[in-house]
């Protein structure tokens, strides 16, 4: 059996693999803090911020606190895909070998241990997606895992920032005046504590297809009509993309058509965004990546993204690999995005 690759040559091989597309985790979450421990500190990311995340543990289980009165920290959600590299495994030939097998016994085994990695690393990076897409869309995470009681980690944006649209307001409605409403949701995540501006408007996929056929908002895709030369948009044939951007309207408001998925466990597919809701979000939101300490000892205890390792097993044979992080995504100013279920 080859050597062992250890943790600084397993993550060379993740740094050179393809990320995940990462929609709201670029949009939204641009800054990374790391934690000596497995505890979240938000004192420490907010500094002199009143508002505090609650942490509500759902389902029995280790409490999550370890004083009742430490409301702003709490445990990052802990993940570690693994996997076992087989004897038999590592000598089929591999797709795209030649019959007969012209890779040796020792290459092939190193495609299977970057396939693996790389593997560990979209799970763990869609993960981090869906976390950051929850803290957005919802001002709020459930957490929940092996050996991890289910958690529910409520960031506190104001209830007003969760809009319910009915009779004639719903953009199935030809009238709905939904420029006016949009201009009233911005007003509202502006004028909030701990808001802001906001400059993306993501659409669930069939609230974009009303969006793109409501009167009001063909109004001001009308270029013949004067005022309206700043909006740009895509009403034609699109591609069908996970992501889409549609266009900008004047003004800097810029739309986005989104029908992002996941799978559970048990294979069964769910919405990011749920398909007749919309989100606006600004940059104002200040998204931090938190990534607490590596309970391993071969990591000592320190925090890092990700931490892959290998070991060999001697009954049954084989290699084991493993990828490690305890990631949450923190919205420091949730106020500054807002949905609205809009169908």
């Amino acid at each position: 059996m080859p050597e062992l690759y250890d943790t600084h040559t397993l993550l060379q091989v993740q740094e050179h693999l393809d990320p995940m597309p990462s929609f709201w985790l670029n949009m939204a979450f641009a800054e990374e803090m790391r934690f000596p421990s497995e505890w979240i500190d938000l004192e420490k990311i907010q500094g002199n911020r009143t508002l505090a995340p609650l942490v509500i543990p759902t389902a029995e289980g280790v409490p999550i606190y370890k004083r009742a009165a430490e409301a702003s920290r709490f445990r990052a959600a802990y993940m570690k895909p693994k996997d076992m590299v087989t004897p038999d495994r590592s000598i089929k030939r591999r797709p795209g070998e030649a019959l007969g097998g012209s890779a040796t016994q020792e290459q092939r085994e190193d495609a299977i241990v970057a396939d693996i990695l790389a593997t560990h690393r979209s799970a763990i990076e869609r993960s981090w997606e869906v976390m950051a897409a929850r803290a957005v869309i919802d001002g709020k995470i459930k957490l929940k895992g092996e050996d991890y009681p289910e958690t529910l980690v409520d960031f506190q944006r104001d209830p007003n920032h969760n809009v319910t649209l009915l009779g004639s307001e719903q953009w199935s409605d030809e009238n709905a005046n939904i420029p006016s409403q949009l201009t009233s949701w911005r007003g509202t995540t502006r004028r909030a504590k701990f808001g802001g501006p906001t400059n993306n408007l993501v659409l669930g996929k069939e609230a974009t297809e009303h969006f793109l056929r409501n009167k009001e908002v063909r109004k001001l895709l009308d270029t013949q009509v004067r005022g309206t030369e700043g909006n740009s948009f895509n009403i034609g044939v699109r591609e069908g993309e996970e992501v889409e951007f549609l266009g900008r309207f004047d003004g800097g408001l810029a739309v986005w058509s989104y029908s992002g998925y996941y799978e559970e466990q048990d294979g069964s597919q769910q919405e990011i965004l749920h398909p007749e809701e919309v989100v606006l979000v600004g940059p104002g939101i200040r998204g931090v990546r938190c990534f607490g300490a590596i309970m391993d000892r071969k990591a000592g205890y320190q925090p890092a993204s990700m931490f892959p390792k290998m070991w060999e097993q001697e009954d049954p044979a084989g290699l084991w690999i493993m990828t490690q992080s305890a990631p949450l995504m923190v919205p420091m100013r949730p106020n500054c995005s807002l949905k609205a279920r809009v169908l």
